[in-house]
């Protein structure tokens, strides 16, 4: 008898990486620092630098600074933080009925499908950012709008090596490709009302730029054949699970050009039973997509599942499917994406409007309030992003999103004396900033505090 799908664990790609996320696991979770021992030592011996030292020593460098000094750690970076939350999630009982990648995240799922050992995935890693190294210069940016509007712009632009790169929600849609060619397809959906947002992304990913890669990868990775999998992995690029007869190094480096339809993929999913989605990253980007394409699901980030474990008196069981039962194939439902707004999170799954147990809660909660209030993919909101300069966020908005999570998590509205807002110009001082004034009021629910960081 086939037994329904009935949880997916997500695995994110770019904008994935959380310097504080990743430190904080390592503090406590011994799963970390194995999983980038064994990255570190396929990184030695394809000749490159231990990754190491560059993520772990204090402070935890910005996404912005791997961007512009080094991509391929940033890559590694997003890969390992990924294997390693596998690993916890696992220990601490959390097994998937079904893996499902965004974009990069497609091989960390292999790897966590049974296809590669951790090893084996760090080496696709590594191979894939040496041939990246010759991609021509390109953007990614997110407009706010489906993708038959985002088609419509590049239809208007023209250009053949611009693409739509990802299809995320029925407001968000990725457009990739040379950057002046982004830049005119930003102006144009400017002209119609559409907001956009630049993605921290090193390349145009799934665009045409990257054509003429596709051979060099296939030839570099060809000898690292997969082995069948032990949990069903779906590919986005693919819409369809992986076949025993894939020729999956092949499919790894075509997927640097074709598109990645995520909102598609987990609406699949969700028609063939699906009601629980878990990132399995650093942030809760994917979270908050789903949220927004199927409202009637549950979508949890699994730094958030872990930290339920410490409130619980029981861990969650959840129950994994054979991939004996699991179907080949899934028919495409007739309505894949949502307009609807998500539904909040059952009390089983949500947490406390007022607890935010971690720093590192408190900025997902915070990044998914202000890109839902602004329209923004959550991925824009790094530590370090401004505010105002990168995101336009002007001082009246500003002050309203601060009483709104002031009001959430029950903090005085009158500030501190010396309060100055243009203070607050990044995320994460504002997350900083909050996460101070919690502690000072002394609030029961939380469980971690630690210094803020200046």
């Amino acid at each position: 008898m086939r037994e329904a799908i009935r949880s997916v664990l997500l695995f994110p790609g770019q904008g994935a990486y959380r310097g504080d996320t990743l430190h904080s696991l390592d503090q406590r979770h011994l799963q970390v620092r194995k999983s980038f021992d064994e990255i570190d030592i396929v990184v030695t011996r394809l000749g490159g630098t231990p990754i190491i030292p560059q993520l772990f020593d204090r402070p935890a460098p910005s996404t912005d600074a791997l961007i512009s000094q080094a991509p391929d750690v940033l890559q590694l970076a997003i890969f390992g933080t990924s294997m390693a939350l596998h690993n916890i999630l696992a220990a601490n009982g959390y097994q998937a009925d079904v893996l499902l990648g965004h974009s990069f995240g497609e091989i960390a799922a292999l790897v966590a499908g049974g296809a590669y050992s951790v090893a084996e995935g760090a080496e696709l890693v590594v191979h894939r950012n040496n041939v990246l190294r010759a991609a021509a210069p390109g953007r990614m940016v997110a407009l706010s709008c489906d993708v038959d509007r985002a088609r419509g712009i590049l239809d208007v632009l023209g250009d053949p090596w611009t693409s739509i790169a990802t299809e995320n929600g029925p407001r968000q849609t990725v457009v990739s490709g040379p950057t002046v060619a982004v830049d005119a397809a930003v102006a144009i959906a400017a002209a119609l009302g559409i907001p956009a947002a630049w993605l921290p992304s090193p390349y145009a990913f799934h665009s045409s730029l990257l054509a003429d890669l596709i051979g060099p990868l296939t030839e570099r990775i060809r000898h690292l054949q997969a082995r069948p999998l032990t949990t069903p992995v779906f590919s986005s690029t693919l819409g369809r699970f992986y076949r025993p007869d894939d020729q999956v190094p092949e499919q790894i480096a075509r997927a640097l050009v074709a598109p990645a339809r995520f909102a598609r993929s987990v609406a699949q999913l969700a028609d063939a039973g699906a009601s629980t989605f878990v990132e399995c990253g650093g942030g809760a980007a994917l979270t908050g997509l789903v949220r927004k394409v199927l409202p009637s699901v549950t979508a949890t980030a699994g730094t958030e599942w872990l930290a339920r474990l410490q409130t619980e008196p029981t861990k969650p069981t959840i129950r994994a499917a054979s991939i004996s039962t699991i179907p080949t194939a899934i028919p495409t439902p007739a309505h894949v994406i949502s307009t609807a707004r998500p539904a909040p999170l059952p009390p089983a799954v949500a947490q406390s409007a007022a607890d935010p147990a971690t720093r590192e809660a408190l900025f997902a909660e915070l990044v998914a309030m202000y890109a839902e209030a602004l329209e923004y993919p959550t991925e824009v909101f790094t530590e370090s992003v401004s505010l105002e300069a990168d995101l336009g966020i002007d001082s009246v908005k500003q002050t309203e999103l601060l009483a709104r999570a002031a009001d959430r998590y029950g903090l005085p509205e009158a500030q501190p004396e010396g309060f100055r807002l243009s203070d607050l110009d990044t995320m994460g001082k504002v997350v900083n900033y909050l996460w101070s004034m919690s502690t000072a009021v002394g609030s029961p629910v939380v469980t971690d505090v630690r210094a803020v960081a200046a």
